[in-house]
């Protein structure tokens, strides 16, 4: 096991036939590296912080 979280899978709102996995945890870089073993294309992942821990993180997209 590569770590251990909350996840949910959906289909993207805009795009049905597409799935949005959201992750909640501090597993950023396990989680990558595991659907990029996978064959997930590295433009397909985007990082969201969400936690409100700092005002200049909530929300911001980090590129992986």
């Amino acid at each position: 096991m590569a770590c251990a979280s909350s996840t949910n899978v959906q289909p993207i709102s805009r795009k049905p036939e597409l799935k949005q996995i959201m992750v909640q945890g501090e597993h950023v870089k396990a989680v990558t590296e595991y659907l990029i073993a996978r064959g997930i294309q590295v433009q397909w992942i985007e990082v969201m912080n969400r936690t409100g821990g700092k005002k200049t993180q909530t929300g911001k997209r980090t590129p992986v």
